[in-house]
């Protein structure tokens, strides 16, 4: 998998190398309830074991969601502020 050339940071006018990238971009670290993996923050928010559903909140600088799956599959995408985010589908075909 290559590096997008958008995502190497830039330091005093040079090309940042691959391990700078992964310092700066790809860390990883555990956390109680979930990981910090790059600039994402993933973590268990919720849970019923007799209905078999979950939630986890993916947190990055720009963005807030939400993400409900249920035992059969479904899954559910919500924004910061409880809107449902649902994929934009092409109604002219």
């Amino acid at each position: 998998m290559g590096v997008a050339p958008h995502m190497i940071p830039r330091r005093g006018g040079e090309k940042a190398s691959r391990r700078t990238l992964q310092e700066d971009y790809m860390r990883l670290e555990q956390r109680e309830f979930g990981f910090i993996y790059g600039p994402a923050e993933v973590t268990r928010i919720a849970s019923d074991d007799e209905k078999g559903w979950v939630v986890l909140g993916i947190v990055t600088a720009k963005t807030e969601l939400q993400i409900y799956a249920t035992k059969t599959g479904k899954v559910r995408v919500y924004t910061y502020g409880g809107r449902e985010w649902k994929e934009k589908t092409d109604e002219a075909e």
